[in-house]
């Protein structure tokens, strides 16, 4: 199960990557990071998301 966290409430980590939702962007949920200041998609780009969730586990076979 999927859990979303609403920002800014709470952060995941720092330099952890998570799945991020950002409404406005045309792949709207997409893999980054909190870097302690600001937000980071994969591609290193700066992001605006507004919640964030942790990624799934694969399979344990």
């Amino acid at each position: 199960m999927v859990y979303w966290h609403k920002l800014p409430d709470q952060l995941p980590d720092v330099d952890t990557t998570v799945m991020i939702y950002t409404p406005d962007a045309n792949e709207p949920v997409w893999m980054g990071w909190f870097d302690g200041e600001i937000w980071r998609e994969v591609g290193s780009a700066r992001v605006y998301p507004t919640h964030w969730a942790e990624l799934l586990e694969g399979p344990k076979e």
